[in-house]
């Protein structure tokens, strides 16, 4: 059952292969985009911690 669906999903990508690779592209931006922000947060709560007794 997963195979036929996979092959379907698969001539899908193959007919439509400018769709696709916009829709690719999108989500790899998007993924980047989300890890460096989640990197540079990351790095501001770290200074924020770094000294124990801040007033």
């Amino acid at each position: 059952m997963i195979t036929s669906y996979l092959k379907i999903a698969f001539r899908s990508l193959r007919k439509n292969q400018d769709c696709t690779t916009i829709d690719i592209g999108g989500l790899a931006i998007g993924m980047a985009g989300r890890l460096m922000i989640m990197l540079w947060l990351q790095n501001i709560l770290m200074i924020d911690r770094y000294h124990k007794k801040i007033s």
